[in-house]
């Protein structure tokens, strides 16, 4: 199947062509239109802990 694949690529490179560039095309008028409210927080997460420290450093 995959050989089958290449061979019609091989074949109709124009075509081949024609169809990148409209899924391109695609790609980034969905990338324009896409509504983004908010980007979340990548970043590991972080506890902050609030003690007493009555010991000495030994």
């Amino acid at each position: 199947m995959i050989n089958r694949i290449i061979d019609i690529s091989v074949k109709h490179k124009s075509l081949l062509l024609v169809g990148v560039a409209l899924a391109c095309l695609w790609g980034w008028r969905s990338m324009m239109t896409l509504p983004l409210d908010a980007t979340p927080d990548l970043s590991e997460t972080q506890v902050i802990l609030y003690s007493r420290w009555d010991r000495s450093p030994d």
